[in-house]
């Protein structure tokens, strides 16, 4: 007599699925709700979890060093994650697009968050511990209902679109050991009311469209030893009234060509005074305003040294 198939015991949604360092991707139910990850696990394989839109609960016990690309993302319905200490990186869109997860406590000894790790999720608040070395390119990509963060103390790049379309982000403070603010990287922060950038002594460059679309950003200081602000920096930033450009600043970015876009200004409709230094040209502000303004050097006063 052939030996029968065994039958495949149908799994409960409502019990816990243990995660081991054997488990396959294919061993996951479709239909899990909660999950721990047994500490046996040092790293959590990528997409593992990924289109699980049943998932609403992840505990990981200590031992797991590295949550894997992808590894939960699209997962609409997660709202707990209890991230274990050993903890150690957390790859490229580990929880993107998690729409339902509004708070998670990063543990102490975490050094990377990778690139879109929580982007288009519903964070509201977040604090680093300062273990974090590195965060990278949209780690909080259109995180909209994301109100305040505490970065890492040691930051030193505030990468590529990092607060891009953070709508309702409306104070952070950056911390002193940051060297560059990428391009975007607070591009459509249009909650954010003001920036104080002076402490941020070692930071030189602020990259493209950095603060473009702040719109309710009514001043911002900026670091003192800055050499480089980028074209696009400031546009539409519509209710900034002032601004001194530091002394060390020999570049606004611009071109040759008038075209507003290249302008760090463009759309600063309620600028009234800019303050320049006297080794930049007047001259470099003829550029056309889309807000309505033609002649930037009317608004245009040199730095006294």
């Amino acid at each position: 007599m052939p030996p029968t198939k065994k039958a495949r015991l149908k799994f409960d949604p409502n019990t816990v699925f243990v995660i081991t360092s054997s488990t396959t991707k294919d061993q996951v139910p479709n239909d899990v709700r909660f999950v721990r990850i047994d500490g046996s696990v040092r790293v959590l394989p990528e997409q593992l979890f990924m289109y699980h839109t049943s998932l609403e609960e992840v505990i990981f016990e200590e031992g797991v060093r590295t949550i894997g690309e992808n590894a939960f993302a699209y997962c609409g319905a997660l709202t707990k994650v209890k991230l274990p200490f050993t903890l150690r990186e957390i790859i490229d869109r580990a929880f993107f697009s998690c729409s339902s997860l509004t708070s998670i406590d990063l543990p102490v000894g975490l050094k990377v968050v990778a690139e879109f790790a929580f982007g288009f999720t519903n964070l509201r608040r977040l604090e680093f511990p300062a273990t974090v070395v590195t965060i990278r390119d949209g780690a909080f990509y259109c995180c909209e209902e994301l109100e305040s963060m505490s970065l890492p103390p040691s930051l030193e790049v505030i990468p590529l679109h990092l607060f891009y379309s953070c709508e309702n982000l409306e104070e952070i403070e950056i911390p002193r050991t940051v060297k560059i603010i990428a391009n975007g990287a607070f591009n459509c922060c249009s909650a954010l009311k003001k920036l104080d950038l002076s402490h941020c002594t070692q930071c030189f460059t602020i990259g493209h469209y950095a603060f473009t679309g702040c719109s309710v950003m009514s001043w911002i200081t900026l670091p003192p030893n800055l050499e480089l602000i980028n074209g696009g920096t400031f546009e539409n930033c519509s209710e900034l009234t002032h601004i001194r450009v530091p002394p060390n600043v020999t570049s606004l970015g611009l071109t040759k060509v008038p075209i507003q876009s290249f302008s760090p200004f463009g759309g600063c409709t309620s600028l009234l005074s800019l303050e320049l230094p006297e080794g930049l040209e007047k001259t470099e502000m003829l550029h056309e305003n889309r807000g309505g303004r033609n002649n930037w050097v009317d608004l245009v006063t040199n730095l006294q040294h």
